[in-house]
């Protein structure tokens, strides 16, 4: 990696000056011009198990190491910063400047799975964060003014994951309007047990929740209108995956969301689901995809007529119910007014349904291969062609 070194600290921090001033005349909001920092973090390598510290950090900021050295930095790369530390232990690093991008690198071992503590709220210059504080083993709680000056960034894209953060704070992104990326943000986040409402309220431009809360095994419930909010969302695939404690979504949970086209295995493995309600999907016109949406929701009894309903071009179906082996009740219309092409898997091994809708004759064209293997519960399951079980 290579650096351009900056003059010295304080004619970098002039510089800050300026540029502030220049915000101010080139018509920059009314009040205070966006603050810049600090941002400070706590790292401690003990567990961390090594002295160099690696991070994705770009843009043109001065740098405090907390042990004594510190360097400007003006840098774009991939490559990213490396700095090696005198002897493992705790240590404050101070960021003053326009950082915008904050995350992990190409390293197995990056340096940010060291942070224990963030003691500052971000710099507003920050634009993307990639998987920045994920899998930090000691960090447990987030600031509720973390991103507070963060009205510009974009990306939180596996911010927190695989991080053992109790909860997440009312409001957090509430200064984060021009989030779109909320993919993988608390994915796997196996201590976190409540989400709070409201989260999503702010974040009008937000597009993309894939695997949001993947693993989260011990959240029991989803606030109603999470995304009530966010007109932009296209998609939500394993948004939910691996819930293992849901046993509640909220009716409505994605009504008028006219642009989100994506729900594959957004519920799929939810063990405790005992019901979906029948609006759930309200007013998604563009949802396509429905793939292993509720696959191994084994507690599920029944569904209702209308979960579909609102989504016209509905077409890929495939392993949509597979194994859900509580579901007893489908009903025939499940699917009318679904543009089907795609049912490979979607009731296998649903082992206690009690009668199976006659897809074979509603939507013979579409992919089909064990669509009710091993359905044999039900009182039709005769009637059910070869090439369908």
């Amino acid at each position: 990696m290579s650096t351009e070194k900056i003059l010295d600290r304080a004619s970098f921090l002039k510089g800050v000056a300026v540029g502030r001033t220049l915000w101010r005349l080139a018509g920059g909001p009314a009040g205070p011009a966006p603050e810049v920092g600090p941002f400070q973090m706590k790292i401690d390598l003990q567990p961390y198990g090594r002295t160099l510290f690696n991070a994705d950090m770009r843009g043109t900021f001065h740098i405090d190491w907390g042990d004594g050295s510190s360097e400007s930095v003006d840098y774009n790369g991939s490559n990213g910063l490396e700095h090696e530390y005198p002897a493992l232990g705790v240590y404050t690093i101070t960021i003053e400047g326009d950082l915008r991008l904050l995350g992990h690198g190409p390293w197995t071992r990056n340096g940010l799975k060291a942070v224990v503590e963030l003691l500052s709220p971000l710099p507003a210059s920050l634009e993307t964060i990639s998987y920045a504080f994920s899998e930090c083993g000691g960090l447990t709680s987030i600031p509720p003014d973390l991103f507070s000056r963060c009205a510009g960034l974009k990306s939180l894209t596996g911010c927190f994951s695989k991080s053992p953060i109790a909860a997440i704070p009312a409001g957090l992104f509430d200064n984060c309007a021009a989030a779109v990326s909320f993919d993988s943000c608390f994915a796997n986040c196996t201590a976190l047990t409540a989400i709070p409402a409201g989260l999503f309220d702010r974040c009008a431009k937000a597009a993309a929740f894939d695997n949001c809360f993947l693993g989260c095994a011990l959240i029991a419930a989803i606030p109603a209108g999470l995304f009530g909010n966010c007109p932009e969302a296209k998609s939500f695939s394993s948004c939910f995956h691996e819930c293992a404690a849901l046993v509640d979504i909220p009716g409505g949970l994605f009504r008028g969301l006219r642009k989100a086209t994506t729900f594959s295995s957004c519920f799929g493995w939810c063990g405790a689901l005992a019901s979906v309600p029948d609006d759930l999907f309200d007013g998604c016109a563009a949802a396509v995809y429905f793939d292993s949406c509720f696959q191994m929701c084994t507690s599920l009894g029944a569904v209702g007529s209308g979960l579909f309903a609102d989504s016209p071009l509905a077409a890929r179906f495939r392993a949509c119910f597979s194994s859900c082996s509580s579901l007893t009740s489908v009903p025939d219309s499940l699917f009318d007014g679904n543009a089907v092409t795609q049912l490979n898997e979607c009731f296998l091994r649903c082992t206690k349904l009690a009668h199976a809708p006659a897809l074979w004759t509603k939507f013979p064209n579409a992919t089909h291969t064990r669509c009710f293997l091993s359905c044999k519960m039900a009182d039709n399951y005769e009637d059910i062609p070869t090439d369908w079980k």
